[in-house]
């Protein structure tokens, strides 16, 4: 192309004479042609000082000349007769050159005009002698006679003339207007490239962008020889007003146009890509809302945000309040928390006292410890002998009325207590039947796994087959292809090093000689040779494939764009400048001119090269093309890397890409692996033999390796996590006591064991079933799931099995069974509701339509309903085994083996247990700790929130593989040296008229088409490329195919003895004729008709505009299943087009934020477009269909959360007896435990993303654990007192919290902060350990702190709800009626000291306390009675006994 370039060049064949002897009006300096001059044997012009007297006239010998003048040159044909300095062979040379000219200039015909006007003028101009002056002349040679006509003064020609010219023109000087050469410049300064998005001016420039050319430096390339375009050398001088110019020169001065005016013949004005001053004015740029929020000015106030101080001080005031009225209160009103909706004193006749204080400021000074022991009723004076429940005695019983929702809650919490302690008993009577339906369940569901079809296409993984950039690739791929697999090496020097001396080449003056200043070393020869050497090696490379028992190379699996004219490789190198040849490199070569030697070498080459990548000759002594092997262009941007402001000379990274084929063909894409796999060997082996260079690598497939081998060394670390959880599990359900063997016998490593098999079978059974189902399984389940499950089923094995060690059976009789089923009665609800909670939250987080989370939620459901059904079966009948073997004592695991003469164990406390009852609960519940438990987390949640709007959204690269990954220093490399992005397709999706003129100037950027077009749109983008990271204008096949059709460009022919047979640009056979168009313009069929063969045609130096090159993808044609009239060749098949696109390229994008930008921005301008154009377009590039998911994922994480929380209250609501209250403060504490999450993923530099999502899910799942056991112990708690209730549920559930899930998770996860996968490090262990620790902290302190506050009132439910389910012989209780609960105080809390005092003693003792105080439901207030016990009942075992078990 820079041939053609350099063609229009060109001009022309005079040269003028030294001795100009006049100047005046009507003299000639130069005219005819005489010798062939310059390297292109162009014929130059002859010496002539003499009148101007040829005459040119519309008859059969000139008629073709006679109209290219007047076309370009009307001025000079207004006049019949006017006398010319030129003949017609020169204006019919001049003509063919134009024609390489006017396919580059063409589009904006203004400036061709311009141009063609310039040349025409010194050419043929009467008053030459007047601006143009003969520097230097050649003596006159031989040249045949018979290659021109001559003109005689009459207008006739003469075969035979006598040459009259005895010089030939080698130099010459032309002087200009400033005003003239100003308005040349400007008409053509902004022309473009459609195929390239380059500056035309550039090749035109010797390679300098419009901003640094400038007219003069435009006039010296264009007028050079070097050029070899030119027959003599034209030197323009632009002349102002300090210029001295010789006597009679008045320099050439016309009326030229302006790209924005309309040409000769009304022809169009420049469109708006190739002439600024033509479009409209430009609406804003479109920005994004991030970017509108970022150029917002903030509100700060001492360099922090105002928002946040006035948050942080209205908190803070607010909080002073809160804990100085709290104080204050607790100090003068140290009153018990009773609540006297059911024992409210008679006088009030079953309604509240308006005397009673607050029941959320209760005191911790109240209640059971009172120092009277008893407690006082609200609004009365009781002594020591008041009623327990906090009403006073009387002889009047209280009727309270229950509601129905209470009613339905009774029903149905007695309904669930009933079934699970049926359905325990029936586990604990048949454990082997039990354990077998489990082993059977396990072993079908397995079956599944053979069925499970693993997804590792990240694609899969990511993005959603309904998604927007889903459909639009699979629409792109099916009618252009897939992209391209892309083999990526960056080469740099490192730093304080010296390249050692390559053994693979011979050094030659070249690579010894000084490097010029402004070329950095990385551009030395002996780098260049040792890049060469690397993509010789790859090239050259045989690589065996197994799969398909073949040998496969580079050249079986690239892209080539040329063949089959030319069959090498597309591959975008500096080394394709010199056309991959060491000999290239290394040569050097001297000139003199003008006494001065010029040394052409290989830095002269790359300066010509990057000025202008299309040169066909690099205009130095050398002469060489800057085309690559494979005869398309390498654009310095793609090639270099590590410059600023296109300084490319100072690169300091060499890229080399391989366009690799990409295919829908499973086969082709094994080939192409097969061979990348061998490629980076190849790489590798290179990186250490040249320690010298920093060499950062990529395949397409490298990936997914890394990923794999993460995987895969990051199953050490993962097994010790679960090891470590495993075996805490086994060692810390057991109790130790009385002697060694005894240990033995009461450890639980086989109630361990159990349950981590449970839990890894509720896993597997889960994969089996969705296997069996068709739900493709992911490595994020093998990761999460397990995990999660675990922390789920560990959680409810340690409630059960504690609750089962600490339980005290009524009567000593009781069989193991009913023991076991008593327990299981009271905690499975418990368990119910949890699990419940937890699989319909992930089930409903399904319906996101990112892949990764859906299979998550739906693996993640099935696994925790799984794992219910295996611990209230397969648990229960191994619980009940193993309770038989320490009943028996038998060693654990060991199980055949008793133990002789052991003492029998003596229950104890556990460590955790006795620690919150003695140290953790007395502090939390002070009145101290209290409010400020609630001002922490109060102020950690707010500043939680103000944090979520921060946190950074994506997903850093380098984090998807290895800490060691080669991969990690490739990401390194694109950030901080490619300084061009991923090329963007804009697709017209579906048939357009492009047949149709008016309706092409839609879809076009040249003269004459829509300001509006797609072409213009996508180009005042590009100007605002900081914004739209649009980076250039787009390739526009419709701009290239029409000048390509262009009958004067030369491209669009068929042969002369048959019509109907395409003649390609590169055949130079005289027997083709252009093509001819009715009406002179493309439209109609004669549009489809020859499209397919401009998308066939070669691209050459005489005809850059083919299309194949450029093209030949970016077509999608649909056979009409028919021909041409006439054609039976089949070449002529007729076509319809159905989608098409216009490439550009993004900038360079370095963050997932401007990835994230780039593909918002892209499709704002898209959607603009097709309200203009009137049909669909979208954007496409390869990575929309991975960030896609970063558009929506806030709103797609506010959903997630939402449905989790929603399902959770529901559920919890349900279970809980229709229980608002509790069901609020579930999901306030998980909520907040999330927005903690989000707190700690901002603070720790955790991204959003797919990953992080599902991490968020899980949580939320986990957070149901450490809340909702708690929640409902307080719930069902009969006593009066929510401090009390609050304390009891804490110590009850909150000690087997932490010593299950919190303590288990704690030990596994700190395991993973080993890992060397930093994935794992920031999405696993930072996030794990902050699920754990938020949520211990907000169900251990928070939630049981806010409870004590304002948790559910103690109701008619409650006292209805423990008479049926645990008391049901209590003579106090008694509801005839079934809708009410009555009380006589005279019965049922008569002082415990007249109640002992008639039974003094013994099993009495022991029995009464257990009747009345396990209607209480609390151990502080039994505790508190022992005195009296202990007055009555001295020396009693069982009433100790009795005392310690309450």
């Amino acid at each position: 192309m820079a041939c053609l370039v350099a063609s229009l060049i060109i001009p022309l064949l005079l040269v003028f004479e030294v001795r100009t002897v006049q100047r005046s009006k009507g003299v000639c300096a130069a005219k005819s042609s005489c010798n062939e001059g310059g390297d292109a044997h162009f014929l130059q012009a002859c010496v002539s000082n003499t009148p101007s007297d040829h005459f040119l006239m519309e008859n059969e010998h000139d008629s073709e000349a006679y109209f290219f003048l007047n076309a370009v040159c009307p001025h000079l044909t207004k006049t019949p007769n006017v006398p010319l300095c030129c003949d017609t062979s020169q204006l019919l040379q001049l003509k063919n050159q134009m024609e390489a000219v006017r396919t580059l200039l063409r589009r904006c015909p203004s400036c061709l005009q311009n141009f063609q006007s310039m040349w025409c003028n010194v050419l043929c101009h009467p008053d030459q002698s007047t601006f143009v002056e003969v520097t230097a002349a050649d003596p006159y040679s031989s040249y045949s006679k018979s290659q021109s006509k001559w003109a005689n003064a009459d207008g006739r020609f003469d075969d035979d003339a006598p040459s009259k010219y005895n010089e030939s023109v080698d130099a010459v000087t032309v002087y200009l207007t400033e005003d003239f050469a100003t308005k040349l410049y400007q008409s053509c300064a902004s022309v473009k490239f459609p195929s390239t998005g380059l500056y035309v001016i550039s090749a035109m420039c010797s390679g300098r962008p419009p901003s640094t050319c400038g007219p003069q430096k435009f006039l010296d390339y264009i007028g050079a020889k070097s050029n070899r375009r030119s027959p003599s050398d034209f030197t323009f001088v632009v002349v102002d007003e300090t210029t001295q110019t010789p006597s009679g020169i008045k320099p050439l001065d016309l009326d030229l146009f302006h790209c924005s005016e309309s040409g000769f013949n009304n022809s169009e004005p420049c469109s708006c890509v190739d002439c600024p001053q033509s479009c409209a004015k430009m609406d804003a740029p479109v920005q994004s809302v991030s970017e509108d929020e970022a150029t917002r000015t903030p509100w700060r106030l001492l360099g922090v945000s105002g928002y946040v101080i006035l948050v942080s001080v209205a908190y803070i005031a607010i909080s002073c309040i809160y804990i100085v009225v709290s104080y204050m209160h607790c100090l003068y009103y140290k009153k018990p928390d009773l609540d006297n909706s059911v024992f409210l004193p008679p006088s009030n006749q079953g309604h509240k006292s308006t005397s009673t204080k607050s029941q959320g400021m209760a005191c911790s000074g109240g209640g059971a410890n009172n120092p009277n022991g008893g407690n006082s009723a609200t609004g009365s004076d009781c002594g020591a002998n008041g009623a327990v429940g906090g009403g006073c005695q009387s002889s009047e019983a209280v009727i309270v009325e229950i509601g129905v929702f209470e009613q339905i809650s009774r029903r149905f919490q007695k309904g669930l207590n009933r079934f699970f302690y049926k359905w325990g008993l029936t586990m604990a009577s048949q454990p082997v039947a039990a354990l077998l339906f489990g082993t059977m369940l396990v072993a079908i569901c397995s079956n599944g796994l053979h069925y499970v079809r693993w997804t590792t296409d990240p694609v899969e993984l990511w993005s959603s087959k309904t998604s927007q950039a889903y459909q639009e690739m699979q629409h792109f791929n099916a009618h252009f292809g897939p992209f391209y697999r892309i083999e990526q090496v960056i080469v740099k020097l490192k730093p304080n090093t010296t390249a050692p001396t390559d053994p693979f080449y011979t050094p030659s003056k070249a690579a010894d000689k000084a490097r010029p200043s402004k070329f950095s070393p990385i551009l030395d020869a002996h780098i260049l040779h040792e890049v060469l050497y690397l993509q010789e090696n790859i090239s050259s490379l045989v690589v065996y494939s197994e799969r398909h028992e073949r040998n496969v190379t580079l050249s079986d699996v690239c892209h080539k764009p040329m063949a089959p004219l030319n069959d090498n490789c597309a591959v975008m190198s500096v080394t394709e400048w010199f056309q991959n040849s060491h000999e290239n490199i290394d040569q050097v070569r001297y000139k003199t001119a003008r006494k001065r030697v010029i040394v052409a070498d290989h830095y002269k080459h790359l300066a010509a090269c990057i000025e202008s990548s299309t040169r066909i000759d690099d205009g130095t002594p050398l002469h060489r093309s800057c085309l690559a092997s494979w005869g398309g262009v390498v654009d310095p941007l793609i090639a270099l890397g590590g410059f600023q402001d296109a300084e490319y000379e100072r690169a300091s990274a060499l890229v080399i890409t391989f366009l690799v084929r990409n295919s829908l063909n499973s086969r082709e894409t094994e080939l192409a692996e097969d061979f990348e796999a061998g490629y980076l060997r190849k790489v590798r082996e290179f990186q250490v033999e040249h320690p010298h260079l920093s060499v950062a690598y990529q395949a397409q497939r490298s990936i997914e390796d890394e990923i794999e081998r993460e995987s895969a060394g990051d199953i050490k670390t993962v097994l010790c996590s679960y090891l470590i959880m495993f075996g805490y599990i086994t060692l810390c359900l057991g109790r130790v006591g009385g002697c060694s063997l005894r240990s033995l016998v009461d450890m639980k490593v086989t109630v361990g064991i159990g349950g981590v098999v449970i839990v890894m079978s509720s896993v597997v059974c889960s994969i089996g079933v969705f296997g069996f189902i068709g739900v493709p399984a992911t490595l994020i389940i093998m990761e999460v799931v397990p995990f999660l499950v675990l922390a789920v089923g560990v959680d409810n094995i340690f409630i059960l099995v504690q609750y089962f060690q600490r339980y005290r059976p009524k009567n000593k009789d009781e069989s193991l069974e009913v023991r076991i089923a008593t327990v299981f009665s009271r905690v499975a609800p418990s368990m119910l509701l949890s699990s419940s909670a937890e699989a319909l939250a992930f089930f409903l987080g399904a319906m996101t339509p990112m892949p990764a989370v859906r299979t998550f939620s739906l693996y993640a459901g099935m696994a925790v309903a799984f794992d219910f059904l295996f611990q209230i079966t397969c648990f229960v009948g191994l619980l009940t085994l193993d309770a038989k073997r320490q009943r028996g004592a038998r060693l654990d695991v060991a199980c055949c083996f008793p133990v002789e003469n052991c003492d029998k164990a003596r229950q104890q406390e556990g460590m955790v247990y006795s620690l919150f009852r003695n140290y953790y609960s007395p502090i939390l519940f002070s009145d101290t700790v209290r409010p400020l438990v609630i001002v922490i987390f109060g102020g950690w949640f707010i500043a939680c929130v103000c944090m979520m709007p921060h946190i950074p959204i994506g997903l850093d690269q380098s984090l998807s593989v290895p800490s060691d990954s080669y991969m990690r220093d490739y990401f390194s490399a694109i950030s901080e040296d490619l300084n061009v992005g991923s090329p963007v397709y804009f697709v017209l999706k579906g048939p357009f008229p492009y047949d149709d003129p008016d309706k092409r100037k839609l879809v076009c950027g040249l003269a004459g088409c829509s300001l509006d077009s797609i072409v213009e749109q996508i180009s005042r983008a590009a100007d605002e490329s900081n914004v739209t990271k649009i980076a250039k204008m787009p390739n526009s096949w419709v701009d290239d195919y029409l000048d390509w059709s262009d009958p004067q460009s030369g491209c669009c022919r068929f042969y002369e003895d048959d019509q109907r047979k395409f003649c390609n640009a590169s055949v130079k056979l005289q027997s083709c004729n252009t093509c001819e168009f009715d009406g002179g313009r493309l439209e109609g069929d004669q549009f489809y008709d020859l499209l397919p063969f401009f998308l066939r045609d070669i691209p050459t130096a005489d005809c850059p505009k083919a299309g194949k090159a450029s093209y030949a993808d970016a077509v999608s044609l649909q056979s009409l299943d028919r021909q041409m009239e006439g054609d039976t060749s089949g070449d002529g098949e007729r076509v319809m087009v159905v989608a098409s696109h216009f490439m550009t390229y993004h900038t360079a994008l370095r963050t997932s934020q401007d990835f994230t930008e780039a593909l918002t921005q892209s499709r704002l301008l898209a959607a603009k477009i097709s309200d203009t154009i009137g049909i669909e377009v979208y954007p496409y590039s390869v990575f929309y269909v991975f960030y896609e998911q970063y558009l929506t994922i806030v709103e797609d994480t506010f959903f997630n959360m939402s449905v989790s929380l929603v399902s959770i209250f529901l559920v919890t609501f349900f279970f809980l007896g229709l229980d608002l209250v509790s069901a609020l403060f579930v999901g306030l504490t998980i909520l907040m435990i999330i927005v903690s999450m989000c707190g700690l993923m901002y603070l720790w530099d955790i991204s959003l993303n797919a990953i992080s999502l599902v991490n968020l899910v899980m949580a939320v799942g986990i957070s149901v654990e450490f809340c909702a056991h708690t929640v409902r112990t307080f719930a069902v708690n009969p006593n009066p007192s929510r401090l009390q209730r609050a304390k009891d549920s804490l110590l009850e559930m909150g000690s087997s919290v932490l010593s299950g899930i919190t303590l288990t998770k704690l030990g596994g996860i700190l395991v993973l902060g080993f890992s060397n996968s930093q994935l794992f490090k920031v999405f696993y262990f930072r996030m794990y350990l902050g699920i754990v620790i938020f949520g211990a902290a907000h169900g251990l302190a928070f939630l049981p702190v806010l409870l004590s506050y304002i948790g559910v009132s103690h109701n008619s439910m409650n006292c209805a709800l423990f008479k049926t389910a645990f008391v049901p012989s209590y003579a106090g209780y008694r509801n005839p009626k079934g809708n009410r609960c009555q009380k006589n105080p005279n019965t049922a809390f008569t002082p415990l000291s007249s109640k002992l005092s008639r039974n003094p003693g013994g099993d009495s003792c022991s029995h009464k306390i257990r009747t009345y105080f396990s209607a209480l439901w609390t151990i502080d207030e039994g505790v508190a009675a022992s005195t009296e016990c202990a007055s009555t009942c001295l020396g009693s075992e069982q009433c100790e006994a009795a005392v310690s078990d309450l």
